[in-house]
């Protein structure tokens, strides 16, 4: 389709990612990433590391949006 074919021609390193692993083996890193820093964001007291931390889980839990939106667009193409 035409949405395919563009995606592919401005985002083809993207694409090959999304077609070379399977869902698991590109969410798994990030999954175990953003564990970590949720449980470093409990137990931190610091108010400036903890601001920092929850920088990290923002940022990965919006990055991981954009992951599961392209496998899903993946399926479609």
């Amino acid at each position: 389709s035409l949405i395919c074919f563009t995606y592919t021609l401005y985002f083809p390193s993207c694409w090959l990612v999304v077609r070379a692993h399977g869902k698991h083996e590109v969410r798994s890193p990030l999954n175990g990433i953003l564990g970590m820093a949720e449980l470093l964001q409990r137990e931190e007291r610091d108010p400036d590391r903890l601001e920092m931390i929850s920088t990290v889980v923002d940022c990965g839990r919006s990055l991981l949006v954009i992951i599961n939106d392209l496998l899903d667009f993946s399926k479609v193409c």
